[in-house]
């Protein structure tokens, strides 16, 4: 078993001098600063030999590896090796600043270091004497860091001695100190960190896609495949249609522009001539509408005086009502219906009250004595109340009559207020009235006047000579559309011809071309083979025969299969006779074969090379051809295209034409239409704005009668509030009077109430003693109380229902005689408002058509002025150049269209013209502007003239009818073909190492499943999934798009199956994607690290984290170091195993600080899980808890030179590994 036996401090670091046993789990205690990290960071530096990477800080302070650890000339540091011959060490001292060692073949032994009195010798030289003289083997001095690696882990490169110092047998062993590194720096434990140790253990591990160069090769490609995707743009093309239409309009609005100075001639013409009558017209209308509004006014006056007249009695009428009303309601308020019943129940009570009193005098007539003492006193304190209310019943009657005299007067008051109030609005009230009623009839007149603009008519005759010249348009329309079908119809059918012939050609040459590439790929499979012969011939059979067996192709060279010859992994030894072959000898002279050598092969190669070479030459030949045959064809069919196509334009032209004639008709006709439209629309919005504007007179007339009706309501209202509030103040005071009254009254009955019901009481004892029904008498009592309460109750209200009787023979009962008589007036005023508004509509039918005539006079006066003003305004503009120069040659036309419109329709034509012309430079300049100035197309990227805008246009449809831009299509998706091959087979060589770093993984995951002996971890997995990587994810689309149409690549097109166009709109978009990934990548540089995702699960006491890709608080704290330290353990095991497979006999050393946070538990299962893995855990902490599960303990201090002092305080011979 070889390992780590001890490291020795020899002057080194604070250290004067230490010795260390490293035979098992070591534990290092101490506080902080005392030297731990020293002693850790000098273990890790025997596995690594990297000064950076020991955790030790950098700052300009900071001393370097070689200065601190062995700043002395006789600093040393030694580590004893143990191994199955013996230990041997390896000093490590400081040559020319920097660190060297020296390999010694024997244990470390103190004498050949330090003298008996403790002292270092001070030299080297002088340790070499005594090694010498003891004749201990001292191997020469490495000065390599790289190549102690290689002699530490038995990489044997060069030199022969070094082989017995090796601690395992190793060519790749990198990943076993890099773990052990990252162990010991590293407190996070996440999937980079594990994704990076196993990428580092393969040899593959510098596999890169550089996105850069494909950024290079990429960097016109968006350019041209946006030129060509945005020509194929419905808005590109549509500002190309939209230029060549724009030309047509210009035509079009010349010979508009003739036209409409004609129009414009007629109308001043005739406003010349017209003009001076219609003023004489207009006085005479004015004057007979004055006489008849006189007529009317006088009719409306009368008219008024009988409404006025009629609506005060219905006024009156309307008052009572409302008396009623208000009395029902308070009649209903103090339950009226039950007060006249219980006052005409008066003398039905006085019986019975009458009743009682004998009853009871029967029944005390034997007590006659006794009775009339009590009843004398009795009636004596009834008198008393009675005198006493009585007196009280007259004050308050003093009070009523107060109260009622105060009413009645303020009544009377308030009467004649109310009375000249509405004496002083009377007569602005009844103006008010007048004048809204006034205002509505204006309205209702100018609302009959409307109804009779609506059913007129204009231009009939006009209209329907338009109509004719349109019918008579649409029917040559017709014949030339027939046309148009006719020559498009031919041009189809040449059009499939060509396509025809086009398609024979391409299914020809593809043909052609699926032939060679079928041969091509038979021969590139062989080329293949005899690489991947060449590739293994070294590891093979055939390498290790060549190096072994001189002349063995004479031999077993004869009867081997070739195959076999060139398979690795058959591990093939030497025999003692090398003359048989599995025991049996053959007679080879026989046999004529001769097995191929390298050479050979190459030859084959070469010839292979020459073949795909010129197959490519002839497929590449069959697409020259091909564009020479699919020309001709052009050539055959284009012209003759070109020809119906003209004729179809020329056709399409005379249709425009008689489309723009068929519009001028339309517009006559529509512009006689809009006319009669517009005279009738123009008069009924006029009728329109009189309505509007005498609506508003009427609302404001009718605020006005409203707002003089509301002021005198509210001052009415003010002045009833006033008195309301005065009766309101005098009932209150007089309430709080008799409320006095009435309690003095109710406190002197209480009082002789009380002194009855004594004398009563002594009464009904003395009767009672003398033999008297006394309970019959109290209840006779009790009777006549009540009855006596409810006759003084009836006394009080006799007058309230006498009141009311006197409203319901007044008011109630008439309510139905009010209502019949407002409804009388209300006939009665209907019958003088009738008779008033057939007077009414009379003269306002008069009016009205004397008023339509003037409006019609003024309205062609003010059309005629407009038509002067307008005309005048604009004769100097550029607008009306064109009529200036030619008005004194130009011929009228007639039509019924005012200056103003036709002046309008002339701006309105220059104004299209001059946009016609902007237009076409717009649509041209925006489809030029799609396109970059060295664009594929050769498109100018500026024009400046008109002539080059129209010039340009005529060539950009012959650009599109010859189908140029599928020619740049297909040359531009050749040119790209090639880089989609070329991503694909990268991504392929840089996911093909996915596979085995999966193997990786399944040794972890299988190492724990096989040794386990942490019962708080059920289960630890790795895993690996897809990259998230955007980049690495479109690489991988991409090469599987490769994989899939990969014999499909190249050629005259970028793709030649079925789904070809589906499958480079495909290519395109991937590479576009492609180009902005490289742009947005953080990274230009693709690494194996990338290319997959690593992830862990854990499953602590029965709880899954799940996967994830951090460690970081799986449990609790102990639980999260149990975890990290398990899966660094298994990382280094797996590394460890899979390094040195023929030698495995050795134990490797594992620092890990963060064991002492551990459980003691934990700490022992962990221990046990490193140690049955041949690991030797070491870990420091301040204190110690677990004694027993180390085999040494070391104590760390310092002394008050601040050198530090190493005690080993336990020791447990049981656990020596």
């Amino acid at each position: 078993m070889r390992y780590l036996n001890k490291i020795v401090f020899i002057n080194s670091a604070t250290i004067p001098y230490a010795e260390i046993l490293l035979d098992g789990n070591i534990h290092f205690i101490g506080t902080q600063g005392v030297g731990k990290s020293t002693i850790l960071r000098a273990i890790l530096y025997f596995y690594n030999a990297d000064s950076r990477k020991l955790g030790i800080p950098s700052g300009p302070t900071v001393k370097s590896f070689a200065d601190w650890y062995l700043s002395y000339a006789n600093s040393y540091i030694v580590y004893e090796v143990t191994r199955e011959t013996g230990a041997y060490c390896v000093v490590a001292f400081k040559s020319q600043n920097r660190v060297c060692y020296r390999f010694i073949d024997t244990p470390y032994n103190a004498d050949y270091f330090v003298k008996e009195n403790g002292e270092v010798y001070n030299s080297w030289d002088t340790i070499r004497e005594k090694l010498d003289a003891n004749r201990i083997n001292v191997s020469s001095m490495v000065n390599s860091y790289d190549q102690y690696r290689d002699i530490l882990y038995g990489n044997f490169i060069g030199k022969n001695e070094f082989k017995k110092y090796a601690l395992l047998e190793a060519k790749q062993y990198k990943n076993i100190y890099r773990t052990i590194q990252n162990v010991f720096l590293n407190t996070k434990l996440d999937a980079n960190e594990i994704k990076q140790t196993i990428i580092s253990s393969m040899e593959d591990e510098h596999i890169t896609i550089d996105l850069d160069q494909y950024n290079h090769h990429l960097k016109g490609f968006e350019t041209e495949l946006n030129d060509i995707k945005r020509f194929r743009f419905p808005s590109v093309q549509k500002q190309a249609e939209n230029a060549i239409q724009a030309l047509s309009a210009i035509r079009h609005l010349k010979r508009e522009q003739s036209s409409l100075a004609g129009f414009l001639k007629y109308r001043l013409e005739t406003i010349e001539s017209e003009k001076p009558v219609l003023h004489i017209q207009k006085e005479d209308k004015e004057k007979a509408l004055n006489a008849e509004k006189q007529k009317l006014n006088y009719e409306k006056e009368l008219f008024e005086k009988r409404k006025v007249k009629i609506n005060e009695s219905i006024s009156q009428c309307n008052g009572k009502l409302k008396d009623a009303a208000n009395q029902k309601k308070f009649y209903e308020s103090i339950n009226i219906s039950e007060l006249i019943k219980r006052v005409s129940a008066n003398e039905e009570k006085k019986l019975e009250f009458e009743s009682l009193k004998n009853e009871r005098t029967l029944l005390t007539n034997k007590f006659s004595d006794i009775n009339n003492k009590y009843e004398a006193l009795i009636k004596e304190q009834e008198n008393q109340l009675n005198a006493f209310v009585n007196q009280k019943d007259i004050q308050k009657v003093e009070i009523e009559k107060e109260e009622v005299k105060f009413i009645s007067d303020l009544n009377s008051e308030y009467e004649k207020l109310f009375q000249a109030l509405e004496s002083e609005h009377e007569t602005e009230l009844k103006d008010k009235e007048t004048e809204f009623d006034r205002r509505k009839e204006d309205v209702h007149n100018l609302e009959k006047q409307k109804v009779a603009i609506k059913h007129s008519k204009f231009y009939e005759k006009e209209i329907e000579q338009a109509t004719q010249s349109i019918n008579e348009a649409k029917l040559a329309y017709k014949e030339e559309s027939n046309n148009i079908i006719s020559y498009k119809q031919q041009v189809e059918t040449l059009q499939t011809k060509w396509n025809y012939e086009k398609s024979e050609a391409e299914k020809n040459s593809e043909r052609k071309k699926e032939k060679l590439q079928e041969e091509l790929a038979a021969i590139q499979q062989q080329k293949n083979e005899i690489d991947d012969k060449i590739n293994k011939s070294k590891d093979s059979l055939y390498g290790w025969l060549n190096q072994n067996k001189p002349g063995w192709e004479n031999t077993i060279g004869k009867i081997i299969d070739e195959k076999l010859l060139f398979q690795d992994g058959l591990s093939p030894k030497p025999h003692n006779d090398s003359s048989s072959f599995y025991g049996i000898e053959i007679n080879l002279n026989e046999i004529d074969l001769k097995i191929k050598t390298i050479d050979d092969l190459r030859f084959e190669l070469g010839k292979l090379n020459d073949s795909i070479e010129q197959y490519q030459k002839d497929i590449q030949e069959i697409t020259v051809v091909l564009e020479k045959d699919l020309d001709n064809i052009q050539r055959r069919n284009l012209p003759k295209i070109k020809g119906l196509k003209e004729k179809a334009r020329q056709a399409e032209y005379n249709c425009e034409q008689l489309t723009k004639k068929i519009e001028k008709f339309e517009l006559d006709k529509n512009s006689f239409t809009n006319k009669a439209l517009s005279e009738k629309l123009d008069s009924i919005e006029k009728i329109q704005a009189e309505i509007d504007k005498a609506i508003v007179i009427k609302q404001e007339a009718y605020d006005n009668y409203e707002t003089c009706k509301a002021k005198l309501r509210k001052n009415k209202e003010i002045k009833q509030k006033e008195k309301t509030r005065r009766i309101n103040e005098l009932k209150a005071e007089n309430n709080a009077k008799i409320q006095e009254l009435q309690q003095q009254i109710s406190e002197r009955q209480k009082q002789i109430n009380q002194k009855i019901i004594v004398l009563k009481s002594e009464r009904n004892s003395e009767l009672d003693n003398k033999g008297a029904d006394t309970g019959r008498l109290s209840e006779i009592e009790k009777q006549i109380v009540t009855i006596d309460n409810e006759l003084t109750f009836i006394e009080k209200n006799r007058n309230i229902v006498s009141d009311y009787n006197k409203d319901k023979r007044e008011l109630f009962d008439k309510e139905k005689d009010f209502k019949n008589e407002i409804k009388v007036l209300e006939e009665k005023l209907t019958h003088t408002q009738n008779e008033f508004s057939t007077l009414n509509k009379t003269f306002s039918k008069i009016i009205t058509d004397i008023q339509e005539s003037i409006s019609d006079i003024e309205a062609k006066i003010i059309c005629f002025q407009n038509d002067v003003e307008k005309y005048t305004k604009q004769a100097g503009s550029s607008a009306l150049e064109f009529f200036e120069s030619t008005k004194g040659t130009i011929q009228p036309i007639s039509n019924s269209k005012t200056a103003v419109d036709i002046i309008d329709d002339i701006i309105d034509n220059n104004s299209k013209i001059t946009n016609k012309y902007q237009e076409l430079r717009e649509s041209i300049d925006k489809f030029l502007s799609h396109f970059s100035e060295g664009n594929i197309f050769n498109f100018p990227s500026k024009l400046i003239e008109i002539e080059e805008f129209i010039n340009w246009a005529e060539e950009l449809s012959d650009f599109i009818e010859e189908g140029k831009i599928n020619q740049f299509e297909k040359r531009t998706n050749e040119r790209f073909a090639y880089i989609i091959s070329s991503v694909g087979k990268e991504t392929t060589m840089l996911i093909s190492k996915t596979g085995e770093i999966k193997k990786i993984i399944n040794k972890i995951n299988a190492d724990f499943r096989q040794k386990n002996f942490v019962t708080a971890i059920n289960n630890i997995e790795l895993d690996i999934t897809d990259s998230k990587n955007t980049a690495v994810m479109l690489l991988k689309k991409i090469k599987e798009f490769n994989d899939d149409n990969a014999l499909n690549l190249g050629g005259a097109n970028l793709f030649s199956g079925i789904d070809q166009d589906k499958n480079n709109e495909k290519a395109v978009e991937l590479l576009k994607q492609l180009v902005r990934e490289i742009n947005q990548a953080k990274d230009s540089v693709i690494q194996l690290t990338d290319s997959f995702e690593l992830s862990f699960r854990v499953e602590e006491n029965g709880n899954d984290t799940g996967w994830v890709e951090k460690l970081s608080n799986v449990g609790s704290e102990g639980t999260d170091v149990l975890v990290k330290a398990m899966i660094n353990i298994m990382l280094l095991n797996v590394f460890k195993e899979g390094a040195s497979r023929k030698f495995k006999d050795f134990k490797l050393h594992c620092m890990m600080d963060e064991i002492g946070k551990l459980h003691p538990n934990n700490v022992k299962g962990i221990l046990k899980f490193a140690n049955d893995r041949n690991i030797l855990l070491i870990n420091g902490s301040p204190t110690e808890s677990t004694p027993l599960n180390y085999r040494h303990i070391y104590k760390i201090s310092k002394d008050d030179s601040k050198q530090s002092k190493i005690k080993r305080i336990i020791s447990n011979p049981v656990l020596v590994e």
